[in-house]
């Protein structure tokens, strides 16, 4: 399956690109990054970025050089309260290496201050290293 963006889908149906993202059931516009959603292979990337990371996982993949990615990995900090809500890092790629070493990836344009704690406390609290890609 090709992937394509929501500007090419507007392109192609002759539409605005608010109109495009209704069609594929997005709501609203651009995320307040400008970043662009984008759909490979029946799944929905939140950035170019990350979907072009997926499709160089792919090739890894294919090429023998991993052994398997997994994506969307949530990693609970906090649990919901009455009082507070959840807090939760979502990391985009977990990637197993040949060796059997788990790398975790996440893909950001903007590393936003939130995002830079969020980061810290997982690395801290499951003794993990996440990159930045």
């Amino acid at each position: 399956m090709a992937a394509i963006t929501i500007a090419e889908l507007a392109k192609l149906k002759g539409c605005t690109l608010a109109e495009a993202r209704k069609l594929v059931g997005l709501k609203g516009g651009a995320n307040k990054y400008n970043a662009v959603s984008e759909w490979v292979d029946g799944y929905r990337f939140d950035s170019g970025r990350e979907a072009n990371y997926y499709r160089q996982l792919k090739q890894l993949k294919a090429a023998g050089e991993i052994r398997y990615f997994i994506r969307q990995i949530p990693f609970h900090l906090k649990a919901k309260t009455p009082t507070s809500g959840k807090v939760t890092l979502r990391v985009d790629f977990g990637v197993c290496e040949l060796d059997g070493t788990m790398r975790w990836i996440d893909t950001k344009g903007v590393l936003t201050e939130a995002a830079r704690i969020k980061i810290a406390m997982v690395e801290q609290v499951f003794g993990i290293e996440i990159e930045l890609a």
